[in-house]
């Protein structure tokens, strides 16, 4: 647990640092590893990705994230008060409200000259963003995993989906 801690604030300033509340992992079956993500004045909201080969989990900060995205030209990203309007944030209200027995997917995204884009995952990102949410992992590809911590990550490396079942694999 001290290297995870190191590496964090090795990365972030303290001030940075306490801001921050990492996402936690709460579950690995053989299906998917969920997290607990703390949002500010209310209950945790629940996130899951299924265990793959072809994927990557990068825990983002929220801040960094949503001024990348926001400058992204055509990546759909709106300023925050608007996000609530979107024609499905009911719809991310109502995924979130399941809890851990059914959490929600990870975002799923990518990074293409510099530009954060949305394969899965618009709305659920404005409801964490909306929320306050400080940091959450989303899921990444291959080709974008390491522009995407570098971009908005947090200071801790991205992780394949399957070798968070790894006991050496720390998060």
């Amino acid at each position: 647990m001290w290297c995870f801690m190191q590496r964090v604030l090795n990365h972030l300033s303290y001030r940075e640092f306490k801001d921050i509340k990492l996402p936690q992992l709460i579950g690995l079956n053989d299906e998917k590893a969920i997290w607990s993500i703390e949002i500010p004045e209310q209950s945790p909201c629940y996130m899951s990705i299924h265990k793959s080969p072809y994927y990557w989990v990068v825990y983002v900060d929220a801040t960094r994230f949503y001024k990348h995205w926001l400058l992204t030209k055509n990546g759909h990203c709106v300023k925050k008060e608007l996000m609530p309007y979107d024609y499905k944030y009911k719809d991310a209200i109502r995924g979130f409200s399941h809890g851990k027995e059914n959490p929600v997917p990870l975002a799923d995204v990518s990074v293409y000259d510099n530009r954060i884009r949305f394969t899965n995952g618009v709305t659920r990102t404005f409801w964490l963003l909306v929320n306050e949410c400080s940091c959450f992992p989303v899921k990444t590809d291959k080709h974008s995993y390491q522009e995407l911590v570098n971009i908005a990550g947090i200071g801790i490396p991205a992780v394949r989906a399957d070798l968070i079942y790894d006991e050496r694999i720390q998060l």
